[in-house]
């Protein structure tokens, strides 16, 4: 267990000037470009030590006898190996010695829950619950517990009571507002902007602490957006990212991807095709998953979508380029094959030999009325044909089963002996053969 005062280089008396001036000093020494595992020992140290109420817990732990101290470390080993049976039997062990401490009966629910017993998690939840209604750890443990049980409803309405008692008690949750507004969108993302709203107001008037692990559940809240689409949510998202003093390259990567998805959905639908803003949506989308192997087939769809309505499309292309080019550089080629009359028989062909499944290619050919298709279906026989051996002939092979029993034909054997084609000719008229019967032939 990390002695929180040690990493600050301070003593257990110092107060919230003095942890704040000591974190300052040890961030210059350790920055996060440099020291990114250090700066999060620190981080975390720091959101503890300068809350006031987490400080207290941490302070009643840390003055455990040095016994209990092992136990903990060791019951929180057993649960990160797997070993949840120890686990359970160490943290049971602590609640009988310890019945009014908090943490240790959300520990033990956890490890109920981790063992599949959730019943008995759920109790050890209500019992923190009942010594602390305002404790924020307790709440999203048990949000976390039914979520893994698949009762999403009861996760969302755990989730939105913890944040009712929290707030009557003077208190904000950084992570319960994160889980609940994650569980929402996975619902019902439309019902999602009043605790938006609510969470953006609370950062803007008040400010809210967070931990090391804010970054981790903003992605998770980010992936929850890309899957259900919900674009409009990102100046929401904005501000609270805000609120995060470190975040990550690949999370500053998926903030940005959302402000290019924003302004994807904000393009005029009388001005573009559907088919344009889709295809900008997917390619922000694949960016993202670059192995999704169903994004991939959709932006295939999708393109020879355009490909057939080119006529209409060819105008609207060449106004992004000039409206906005930086959407219009996502697919450069593409767009630029569109305008430059490339022939569309082509590069619809190109597209049908990517399709890794035949069910793709059916559904590329449903694009094209039935005579297009049976055309395009020729060509791209024949293009396959291509790949063959000229002198392949298919009288050569039988469709016919095998027959082992069949006697094996014999080479062909000449009646007479061959001509050379310098030897004087049989029919006697003194002349090479190929000069003359061998010349008739």
């Amino acid at each position: 267990m990390n002695n929180y005062y040690t990493l600050l280089n301070i003593e257990q008396t110092a107060d919230a000037q003095e942890i704040k001036r000591a974190y300052y000093t040890m961030v210059k020494r350790y920055p996060p470009e440099r020291f990114p595992e250090e700066f999060k020992a620190l981080r975390g140290a720091y959101d503890v030590l300068s809350n006031e109420k987490k400080r207290k817990e941490y302070d009643a732990v840390y003055n455990l006898p040095e016994e209990t101290l092992t136990l903990i470390h060791m019951a929180d080993e057993y649960l990160e190996k797997g070993n949840v049976g120890k686990s359970i039997t160490v943290w049971a062990k602590l609640v009988e010695r310890y019945p009014v401490n908090t943490r240790f009966h959300i520990s033990l629910g956890k490890a109920y829950s981790k063992r599949g017993w959730k019943n008995k998690a759920v109790a050890e939840f209500n019992k923190a619950l009942e010594m602390d209604c305002s404790c924020a750890d307790a709440w999203e443990s048990m949000a976390i517990h039914y979520v893994t049980e698949y009762k999403t409803d009861e996760a969302r309405k755990i989730c939105v009571k913890g944040i009712e008692k929290l707030k009557e008690c003077g208190q904000t949750s950084f992570g319960l507002y994160i889980l609940a507004l994650t569980i929402i969108l996975s619902c019902d993302a439309d019902s999602a902007e009043p605790i938006f709203i609510e969470f953006t107001d609370i950062i803007r008037t008040n400010g809210i602490a967070v931990d090391e692990a804010a970054p981790t559940m903003l992605s998770g809240l980010l992936v929850c957006v890309f899957q259900k689409k919900a674009w409009a949510y990102g100046k929401y998202i904005e501000k609270i990212a805000n609120a995060i003093p470190f975040i990550p390259l690949e999370l500053r990567d998926h903030l940005e991807k959302i402000r290019v998805l924003e302004s994807i959905a904000a393009l005029d639908p009388k001005r573009y095709h559907e088919f344009i803003k889709d295809l900008l949506e997917l390619l922000v989308l694949v960016s993202i998953n670059e192995m999704d192997s169903e994004y991939r087939y959709e932006q295939l769809l999708i393109e020879c979508s355009i490909i057939q309505e080119i006529n209409v499309c060819r105008n609207q292309i060449l106004r992004l380029k000039g409206e906005h080019p930086d959407l219009y550089k996502m697919h450069a080629s593409f767009f630029n094959d569109l305008l430059r009359n490339r022939s569309t028989k082509r590069m619809f062909d190109k597209r049908m030999q990517e399709a890794d499944t035949l069910e793709t290619q059916r559904k590329i050919m449903g694009l094209l009325n039935e005579e297009g298709a049976e055309e395009l279906f020729t060509r791209f026989l024949e293009s396959l044909d291509e790949e063959f051996d000229e002198d392949f002939d298919e009288d050569d092979y039988d469709d016919g089963p095998l027959d082992f029993f069949t006697e094996i034909p014999k080479p062909y054997q000449r009646d007479t002996a061959k001509i050379n084609r310098n030897s004087p000719c049989p029919c006697g008229s003194g002349k090479k053969y190929k000069r003359c019967c061998g010349a008739a032939k």
